[in-house]
Formats: C-alpha cells, structure tokens, sequence
C-alpha cells in the first residue's frame, strides 16, 4: 500500500462512522492525519471514533446550519482543516 506523508494535518470526513467513509478515516489515520468524522448517528459516531481514536461531530451536511455547527465544533478542537473528504450520502 502507498504510504501518504499527512503528518500535522486534519482531516474531516463526512459519513465516516461506517462503511467507505470508515475505511477513508482509517487510511488517513494510518497515514499520520489527525481525523474528524462527521456523522448522523451520535451512537454510530462515537463507537467508530473511539475506534479511530479521532473525534466525532453530528452534522447533517445537507443543513447549512448544522454544517457551520461542525465546523465551529471542530475548529475548537483543532488549528485548521487541511482535509476534507465529502463522503455522507
């Protein structure tokens, strides 16, 4: 498998508590990001976070509102973004 150098950057992934946006947070994990996922399901989205060891933020992404919200949340808990990964839906 290539390797990804992504050491000191964060990554957001939407849709990241199962399935193809799990398996993206594990490679950008595995590739040395820092990684939060954005999930429907609170439940779905703490259990795969504390898997990943990363952090997880409820978003509805087809709410603009809902998306400032994660934003915001996620803002506080890192310096930037660098990463962004549109996998909900």
């Amino acid at each position: 498998m290539n390797q990804l150098d992504l050491q000191d950057r964060h990554a957001v992934v939407t849709g990241g508590a199962s399935g193809l946006g799990l398996a993206i947070a594990e490679r950008l994990k595995a590739s040395g990001a820092s990684v939060t996922i954005w999930v429907l399901d609170e439940t779905a989205g703490h259990a795969a976070a504390v898997g990943l060891s990363c952090n997880s933020v409820v978003a509805d992404v087809s709410d603009l509102a809902a998306v400032t919200r994660a934003l915001n949340e996620t803002l506080k808990a890192v310096p930037a973004i660098d990463i962004l990964i549109n996998n909900a839906g």
